[in-house]
């Protein structure tokens, strides 16, 4: 005779983890869409206020290739200039470096190579500082 085996009821769900907050009440800080010097760190600045610094950067890259157009990563897994320095001072000095490693650029040969973009952008004159470009 088989007889019928009895599972253990299963666990009751966890009750559901509490939602990310961009600032202490709770509440996403809308300030820092619009003005940067709001942002509580370099994270917030770029999450919720970076396209145009973004746009800046990549137009400085596109005048100083020298050979060609740059290629820039495509694809849903990345973004144009999709790093940054992390901490807490770019809302502070009004300066925020973005950096891009996935970028290519074209030799004089012709072929492509690997290169590492990094962006100094000044948020307060709303101009790229300096851009360096390192062959990877």
């Amino acid at each position: 005779m088989i007889s019928a085996c009895r599972w253990p009821a299963p666990p009751a769900p966890a009750p559901a983890p509490a939602a990310a907050s961009h600032d202490d009440t709770g509440n996403k800080s809308a300030s820092c869409d619009d003005d940067w010097t709001k942002c509580k760190d370099n994270a917030d600045l770029v999450n919720n206020n970076s396209e145009a610094q973004i746009d800046a950067c990549q137009d400085q890259v596109a005048e100083q290739a020298r050979y060609g157009d740059p290629k820039w990563c495509s694809g849903w897994f990345c973004q144009k200039f999709g790093k940054f320095r992390v901490g807490g001072d770019a809302p502070k000095t009004g300066v925020l470096v973005l950096i891009d490693g996935m970028l290519q650029l074209q030799n004089g040969f012709g072929a492509y190579a690997h290169v590492t973009a990094t962006c100094i952008y000044d948020l307060k004159k709303k101009t790229v500082i300096d851009l360096a470009i390192d062959q990877q």
